[in-house]
């Protein structure tokens, strides 16, 4: 939720993650899964320090929770954002930020993933690679949801994640570059996370 995510622009992703957690065809990949059930928290953040939690830790089964689920992560913020127009972006912080969440987790589970979406690189807060290393020693695996195709320093924001944030066995980015890519993207996403095959994505 940076200066560079408009109100719209971060609907739309609300929505989108939403939506796909609401979709039949990712249920099914839930109910399929190891366990049946995967658990889910929502995290929107910016600047380092800059963070509100949309959704604690909820157990996601079926469609009565996911339905649950989407309407916090739908639900309209009472403030315009989490800090003033023109925020930095600081991916590090989310990432530690998130690695504190599960810390927090109060079920044990076989898998954590942390998946982050974005449009730009880190220009704020600690350093990325510390911050992505400790969530990697802990076992943790992080993916990314690049959002749209900006350069910056002859790179795009697909290939900066694909070097800088992504990490762990089987992680892997999904580029999006529209709404409908977005909402694509992270049912394609959720399906991965929680399907029980062993396929392996870079």
């Amino acid at each position: 939720m940076s200066g560079s995510i408009n109100q719209t622009e971060a609907a739309l992703q609300r929505e989108g993650y939403a939506a796909a957690l609401e979709s039949a065809s990712v249920l099914q990949v839930i109910k399929e899964g190891l366990h049946g059930r995967i658990a889910v928290t929502f995290l929107e953040w910016s600047s380092s320090g800059y963070l509100k939690t949309r959704l604690d830790w909820t157990v996601l089964s079926d469609a009565n929770d996911a339905s649950a689920i989407a309407e916090a992560i739908r639900k309209k913020s009472e403030s315009r954002g989490l800090d003033p127009h023109g925020a930095k972006t600081s991916i590090s912080y989310a990432i530690d930020a998130s690695v504190d969440a599960f810390d927090k987790l109060p079920v044990t589970t076989s898998r954590r993933v942390i998946d982050i979406s974005g449009d730009g690189t880190n220009n704020n807060g600690p350093s990325l690679e510390d911050s992505r290393q400790r969530a990697l020693q802990k076992a943790i695996i992080i993916n990314g949801l690049p959002i749209g195709a900006e350069i910056e320093d002859g790179e795009t924001i697909a290939e900066y994640y694909e070097r800088h944030v992504i990490g762990g066995p089987g992680s892997f980015i999904i580029p999006a570059n529209s709404p409908a890519e977005f909402q694509w993207a992270i049912r394609k996403l959720i399906r991965e996370v929680s399907s029980i095959s062993d396929k392996r994505h870079s």
